[in-house]
């Protein structure tokens, strides 16, 4: 199999997806499914789709996952992916040498991004997986698939996420004064 084969979207998701995966083997994988959506138009939608669903985990991923993540979708010009990444950018959770919303919007496609704002969408839980598997339809060859590696991810509770937030909060804090010294 070579490295830009769709057969491996699943492996690929896997370890993308997981947060015990170290930052490189993530970085890996995220740039495989942009080499196989490059390669394969008829996948594109299916790994911009799990890069998204990648990124929407912003809050528990860390900054330079989240980072590239945006780049991956600006590469792949993936304007369907423009709430969620305008979401992490007025959440903070990127590394702000990517530039700012109004620049990523138009590298990103997006016509008319300096005059209106877009909202990002209301959190919506999974309900189950035949409901999550009904909205990936459209998206993936195999639907019974995305919607098993996708909505398969734990959620976070209320104190989960404010206690990882003030961890990325003091994260960011010793990044930028390494950064001074």
């Amino acid at each position: 199999m070579s490295a830009d084969d769709p057969g491996l979207i699943s492996t690929l998701t896997v370890q993308l997806q997981d947060q015990s995966n170290t930052f490189p083997i993530r970085d890996s994988a995220a740039g495989q499914l942009v080499e196989i959506a490059r390669n394969h138009p008829d996948y594109r939608a299916q790994c911009v789709a799990i890069i998204t669903a990648t990124l929407e985990r912003y809050q528990r991923n860390p900054i330079e996952l989240n980072t590239l993540l945006i780049k991956h979708l600006i590469t792949l010009k993936a304007v369907e992916s423009a709430l969620r990444v305008q979401q992490v950018f007025e959440a903070g959770e990127y590394d702000r040498g990517i530039g700012d919303w109004r620049q990523i919007s138009r590298e990103l496609g997006i016509a008319a991004a300096a005059k209106k704002q877009i909202n990002p969408p209301a959190a919506e839980p999974v309900k189950n997986a035949a409901a999550s598997a009904d909205r990936t339809a459209n998206i993936s060859p195999d639907p019974a698939l995305a919607a098993a590696t996708i909505s398969s991810a734990p959620r976070l509770s209320p104190k989960q996420k404010d206690k990882l937030r003030a961890q990325r909060k003091q994260e960011r804090k010793a990044k930028k004064q390494n950064r001074r010294c």
